[in-house]
């Protein structure tokens, strides 16, 4: 008894077999895709002190890079389509891919200082390809810049930066947009490296906020302040916290126990709605991914309007001749915390004081 026809077709095995090299490539990358899932990775058994293993966190930048990646291909697609007004939908949508890494990058950012260390090793790692170093430095922008930059001080007595390095590790450094009307002059790779070897850290950081500072289009909610000076319209963030806000008071000074700042996690717990910041609403997906308490999820809600509030309150309308008179005050005492995550005026530190002119005038001597 002969087999059916269509069985002795080589056309018909031929496709079974294109068919079964589908599906298995289709099987493989669904496999690679669930094993490089940031949630899964969290959720494996940590090393023996409760911390995310080197590899782990590796593992966790490579979901970064490949967000990173697949994400600007999909944008730099459907930006060829926006000179076709049927499609700027489609073009939101891509911007809004375009900042999905963040969601990673915020759920490192959320083991706080219990990474810091495997990141660091990572961004000081010359075997590792610059854009996984690039990676590790970007989340340790968020979890550790202050160690960052101690561990780089560190490495470069033994080693001289390379441009590579420097493009990293003075990205997370702050500075102004614009101070006497254009942009100040850029901190170059030469005085980059002299202040490694020469300066302490703190000196380091304390020198770019003076530029920082006299920024003439500073606003009063500059993430700089309060990420680093802890000043918020021109107050201390955390006595402002307490008289207006103190469930996020409560909320910050429970994660900072845990090792992690959520002002300086907060940004990446937005969503960009048409690549437009200042119109930012609540990531609840994240959210909801990183809290599992309801009353931590609301703070977390609150913490964010709050950071994107531009306007002060009554009584705060002078906040940048306060926040500039408290900083040419206190700036020889500033020392940095890590216990807060910020500089606080203390004793050990005593620099030179500056001067600093008007709000108007924006600029300092």
């Amino acid at each position: 008894m002969k087999a059916p026809r269509l069985l002795r077709s080589r056309r018909f095995w031929s496709s079974v077999c294109l068919v079964a090299v589908v599906a298995a490539v289709w099987v493989a990358l669904c496999l690679w895709s669930r094993a490089g899932d940031p949630d899964r990775i969290l959720a494996e058994p940590r090393g023996a002190d409760g911390r995310l293993t080197k590899g782990q966190v590796r593992r966790l930048l490579e979901c970064d890079i490949r967000d990173v990646d697949g994400n600007t291909r999909r944008y730099n697609y459907f930006q060829t389509l926006t000179e076709k007004p049927s499609y700027h939908g489609e073009f939101d949508w891509a911007i809004n891919m375009l900042c999905a890494n963040r969601r990673t990058d915020a759920k490192v950012a959320h083991e706080g200082l219990g990474v810091s260390k495997q990141l660091i090793e990572i961004a000081l790692d010359t075997q590792e390809s610059s854009m996984m170093r690039s990676a590790a430095c970007m989340n340790l922008r968020s979890v550790d810049p202050h160690g960052a930059l101690e561990a780089f001080k560190e490495y470069c007595k033994s080693a001289r930066p390379t441009t590579l390095d420097y493009h990293l590790f003075r990205g997370g450094l702050p500075g102004a947009q614009r101070i006497n009307g254009k942009a100040p002059a850029r901190y170059s790779y030469q005085a980059f490296v002299a202040d490694i070897a020469t300066k302490t850290v703190d000196d380091i950081y304390i020198e770019r906020l003076d530029e920082a500072i006299a920024d003439e289009i500073l606003e009063s909610n500059n993430v700089t302040m309060v990420r680093w000076l802890n000043r918020y319209h021109g107050v201390d963030f955390d006595e402002w916290l307490r008289a207006n806000a103190p469930e996020v008071f409560a909320f910050r000074k429970r994660e900072l126990e845990r090792g992690y700042d959520p002002v300086r996690n907060a940004w990446l717990m937005r969503d960009m709605r048409a690549g437009r910041v200042s119109n930012v609403v609540t990531d609840e997906g994240l959210v909801h991914s990183l809290y599992k308490d309801e009353g931590d999820r609301a703070a977390v809600r609150r913490l964010l309007q709050i950071c994107a509030d531009e306007t002060p309150r009554r009584g705060e309308e002078n906040w940048c001749e306060t926040l500039r008179q408290w900083y040419k005050a206190n700036r020889s005492h500033l020392v940095y915390d890590p216990q807060v995550m910020h500089f606080v005026v203390g004793a050990k530190a005593v620099r030179p004081e500056v001067s600093v002119q008007s709000t108007d005038a924006g600029e300092m001597k």
